[in-house]
């Protein structure tokens, strides 16, 4: 582990004070390019010092402690403050290699995200029964609805008689 102390204000002067955390971390990743000669990260607790005032008042200089984090069985460098915790970087297994090796093996127990899902799917599937059956009784009603309009038709159709032969009588007689 090695510590540097970088200066940021000279680099950080030449821009307006609304691109100041920006190009403080530029700088910091050119200066570290320059002097540990490969790619390095920058950390959540780095990352965080200079932002602790705002994007537009970076701090002049920081102090950086650079560290080898094993990521994936490759060494990584990462920049740090100082005494900064150690990140644990968890690697989960995704896609069809996961799935097959589930499948060989056995699934894996439900997460509580997992649970969460299954019981709100439940939930909307019992929704979705109810408007189903609400939607069924509303066929229902509009076909009965519909049988009663038909009964109203026909009774009325009965009531006025086809052949009203008075009613042509008293037209011819109210004519002549």
């Amino acid at each position: 582990m090695k510590t540097y102390n970088i200066p940021l204000r000279k680099e950080v002067m030449k821009v307006p004070k609304y691109k100041r955390a920006n190009k403080a971390i530029r700088a910091l990743r050119k200066f570290l390019l320059r002097h540990v000669k490969a790619d390095v990260l920058i950390g959540g607790s780095l990352n965080r010092k200079i932002l602790e005032h705002g994007r537009k008042n970076v701090p002049h200089h920081v102090q950086v402690e650079i560290r080898t984090v094993k990521r994936k069985d490759v060494d990584v460098l990462i920049a740090e403050v100082p005494g900064a915790p150690v990140e644990k970087v968890v690697v989960e297994e995704k896609g069809k290699l996961a799935k097959v090796k589930d499948k060989i093996i056995g699934k894996k127990e439900d997460t509580p995200k997992e649970e969460e899902k299954k019981e709100k799917d439940k939930v909307l599937k019992e929704k979705s029964k109810a408007l189903d059956d609400k939607k069924e009784s509303l066929k229902t009603r509009k076909e009965q609805l519909r049988a009663t309009e038909v009964n109203i038709g026909e009774e009325l159709k009965k009531r006025i008689p086809k052949d009203n032969k008075a009613s042509k009588e008293t037209r011819l007689s109210k004519d002549k």
